[in-house]
Formats: C-alpha cells, structure tokens, sequence
C-alpha cells in the first residue's frame, strides 16, 4: 500500500511540475518543451490507456492537425498548450485541417490533450461534418485528468508509469525553474542589476569595440525584461512575474527604453551607416554617437533609478 502511494505521490509531482513550466513557457512563445513533451506524453497516454500511439511528427515534423497516432484503434491526439482563451478557436482549427488534410480517413477519432488547463464546457458543438467521432466532454482532456485516471491503474501499471516519470521528467531542472520564477522581487532586481553592469551600455559608443557584441548585449537585456531567459537560459522572473506593480511598471518603462536604443541601432544598420561585420560606422551627421550615448545613460539612470528605491547599489553611467 506505501509502494502505491508513493508512486501515486511522484506521478502528481511530476506532471504538476510539467503543467506548471509548460504553461509558463506558453505564455512567452517558447515552445521547445512541447516538442520534447510528446515524446514523453505518447508513452504516458499508452502506459494509461493501454494505447499503441506513435508520434507522428518523428516521421513527419510538419504532419497536420495531429501529434500522435493509434492506427491500429484508428484514434489520434492533438497535444497542446494553447492559453485557456484560447481553446474553442485552437479545437475548431484543428478540426477544420483534420478535415481538409482528410486525416479521417486514417484517423476516426480525435482527441486532444493539453498541458495546461482546459475550459470545463463549451457553450457551442464543433463542426465535425460528421466524418469522425469527436465529443469535447470526453476527449478534451488535460494532465490534471491523467493524474485522476493514475489513481485506478492497476499497481504493474502504476510502477511502469512512476518508473516513466522518475526516468524523463527532470525535477531538479523543472524545480529550479520554478524556484526562479518564484524569486523575491528584490532577487530578480539584483540579478537584472548584474545584467545591465556590462561595457555595451557604459563604454563610450565612440570607442566601441564591437558593433555585433553591442547588438547582442541588447537582445540579451531585452530577452531577460521580457522573459527572464538569456540565451535560452532562465536566470530570473520576467517583469509580468512581479508582485509590485510599481516595480512592474518601472521595469516595463526600463524596457521601454532598452528597445528604443536597440530599434535605433538597427535603424542606423539599416541605413548602412552601422555595419556590424567589418566593425565600422559611416555615420553622416557627426554627433550621433553622442545621441547613442544619450540613450544609454538614459537607460542606466532608469535602471539606476529602480536601484537606489530598492536599496541595490546603482551602475556605472556612459564613461
């Protein structure tokens, strides 16, 4: 009895930590873990449901309107994080391609699985033209359901699960995560703080060593304003995860600025007076490194500002 409950109690964990971070990369367009997530999800849903789906993108990276494939039942699912909103237009869209793509003739019946959280009713049907079967109150499910359905799993059935979740879900990658995304407001500012303590925004752009170095900086800045990611990393919570408003609302100010000195940059690039890969200028008005300077110091006394309310010591300006 302890042995069951115990894989009942690392199965939870584990698909609560997998809804949890993949509702959150949703929410920022990243969704590099959906991809890896079907993978493990086709394994999930046949150690359940006593399936035989392979997944249909392996073969097919583009395949249309469905994941996962159970030939042999002739069912299919379409695996998804789509926002809560977003639901009805994501199910009907998926039908319609089901149908214009003829998967029903492979295929008669759709399900889908999201990662996140699903809508408990749907007011309207769905236009299925009646060529396969499809009940949104049944085959509209979620991981929350697939942690209801482990709790009647037979024990063999229970340890191949557990044994799945202990083998592909990373918890020490995916509690870090949500450790981060958890900060202290006061954490995030001083690793944003470290961030922008960087030569891009404090060296003079008169003597700027490198132009393609000086543009990555930004994006970097950029990404981790809005995201908390640098270079596909997560080092702290985005400005939406921020309990102060006040701060949210200076942070989203502080972006602000760091995209107005990048949209600059790339306009200056553009008109062929920055050019990055032989690392000179041709700038035909000569007081515009001082307007790029102008634009970085307002971006360090804007952060600097932020600084000095939260008591973190402040950067160095333009030198």
């Amino acid at each position: 009895m302890l042995k069951r409950e115990t894989f009942l109690k690392n199965i939870t964990r584990g698909l609560g930590l997998l809804k949890y971070t993949t509702e959150y990369n949703a929410e920022l367009d990243l969704y590099d873990q959906n991809i890896i997530a079907e993978y493990f999800v086709v394994k999930l849903l046949n150690i359940i449901y006593g399936y035989n789906l392979i997944n249909l993108n392996s073969k097919d990276k583009s395949c249309a309107a469905i994941d996962l494939g159970d030939y042999e039942r002739k069912l299919c699912f379409q695996v998804t994080s789509t926002s809560l909103k977003n639901h009805r237009t994501k199910i009907q869209e998926t039908i319609n391609l089901f149908i214009g793509k003829k998967k029903y003739q492979h295929f008669d019946h759709l399900k889908f699985l999201f990662l996140g959280d699903k809508q408990k009713t749907y007011q309207k049907g769905f236009d299925t033209q009646n060529l396969f079967t499809f009940d949104p109150k049944k085959d509209v499910i979620n991981l929350k359901d697939l942690i209801r359905e482990s709790k009647s799993l037979s024990d063999e059935k229970l340890e191949k699960l557990n044994h799945l979740i202990e083998s592909e879900i990373f918890y020490d990658n995916l509690s870090l995560e949500m450790q981060i995304l958890q900060q202290r407001d006061i954490e995030a500012l001083k690793i944003y703080r470290d961030a922008f303590d960087r030569p891009a925004l404090q060296d003079s752009f008169h003597t700027e060593s490198s132009y393609q170095d000086f543009e990555a900086a930004l994006t970097d800045l950029i990404s981790l304003l809005k995201t908390g990611l640098i270079n596909g990393k997560l080092l702290a919570k985005p400005i939406p995860k921020f309990d102060d408003k006040n701060l949210e609302h200076d942070l989203n100010n502080l972006y602000k600025k760091v995209r107005i000195l990048r949209e600059s940059y790339n306009k200056y690039k553009t008109m062929g007076e920055i050019i990055p890969d032989q690392n000179i200028t041709r700038f035909k008005l000569p007081n515009t490194p001082v307007l790029f300077n102008t634009f970085k110091q307002d971006v360090i006394d804007t952060i600097n500002s932020i600084l000095e309310q939260h008591n973190i010591r402040p950067i160095d300006g333009v030198s």
